[in-house]
């Protein structure tokens, strides 16, 4: 934490008790603990969970910018919302991802040579930008395509400075992800990597989910969607589910461990935090135990 102090010089003064000198503070920057960190750009990072977007938007510029130099994403595990400050909390701006509210975008201004929507409202300016080719941007989907920033309106220079050195690098598509109208995702074999699995986009989740399930648990794939389902045939004929979904719960909501990982259960399905450091978690049905156990034990933080 960097604080400041600061005072005023008086002269003696004999006839009473001596003046009271301010003292002000600018406010706390907020420490948060970094972790190893897979990129994500363009239409991919509207597809990676909360946590990893958040710390995405929050990854320092090169050249460092030479004023916001302090980052604080929101790590709890449910929202993409980024805080970049000076060394002294005093000039900040927010960074955030939203849901698209149409297929098209249409901008008042450039930044970068992106399209951008500038707003000014009760001292604050607001600028909304596509994180990914319009065309790409679906109105009823989980992703968050638009990337929202905000600050003072006397920071704006500020804002416009950063955006234009972080949005080439927010805008570049680091995955090459084929989703379809409706969220669905072609099956195909993919290599598993488990020391990234929790920062990929969500339809490469899945494809990963269901890799496992055919390699490891001998099951065929069926289905895999953009929001990081993938289901398998049982031998039955019966649908095998997993799914990857953010969480703020803490070690202590779980009451169990599964593959010895942190796990918890309903009356229906069984979640279990892969890694400690980050908030995810993965789900199936209590039915269907021993095969989410296998797949922990690929997936889980050793």
């Amino acid at each position: 934490m960097a604080v400041l102090l600061t005072g005023c010089t008086t002269q003696p003064n004999t006839s009473g008790p001596p003046p009271t000198t301010t003292t002000s503070a600018p406010p706390a920057v907020k420490e948060v603990p970094q972790r190893p960190l897979r990129m994500a750009g363009g239409l991919a990072l509207s597809y990676v969970q909360p946590e990893t977007a958040a710390r995405v938007l929050c990854s320092p510029s090169a050249p460092p910018h030479p004023v916001l130099v302090h980052f604080e994403p929101d790590i709890g595990g449910r929202k993409p919302n980024c805080r970049i400050t000076d060394a002294r909390g005093r000039h900040a701006i927010d960074l955030s991802l939203k849901q698209a509210s149409s297929t098209t975008f249409t901008g008042n201004d450039k930044i970068a040579d992106h399209d951008a929507m500038v707003t000014e409202k009760t001292g604050k300016v607001f600028v909304e930008t596509p994180v990914s080719d319009a065309m790409n941007i679906r109105e009823i989907s989980p992703q968050w395509p638009i990337l929202l920033a905000e600050a003072d309106t006397a920071d704006a220079t500020l804002l416009r400075e950063y955006l234009a050195k972080v949005l080439p690098e927010l805008t570049k598509d680091a995955d090459r992800l084929a989703v379809y109208p409706g969220g669905g995702v072609d099956l195909k074999s993919v290599t598993v990597t488990p020391d990234v699995f929790h920062d990929l986009a969500k339809p490469l989740q899945a494809l990963q989910l269901c890799q496992i399930a055919k390699e490891t648990l001998g099951l065929k794939p069926s289905r895999v969607t953009e929001n990081g389902v993938c289901v398998a045939k049982l031998p039955d004929g019966s649908d095998l589910t997993f799914r990857p979904e953010p969480t703020s719960r803490t070690k202590a909501d779980y009451e169990r461990t599964v593959g010895g990982r942190p796990a918890s259960a309903d009356n229906r399905d069984v979640r279990v935090r892969l890694r400690d450091d980050i908030p995810l978690d993965i789900i199936f049905s209590q039915q269907h135990e021993s095969f989410g156990e296998k797949v922990v034990a690929v997936l889980g933080q050793k």
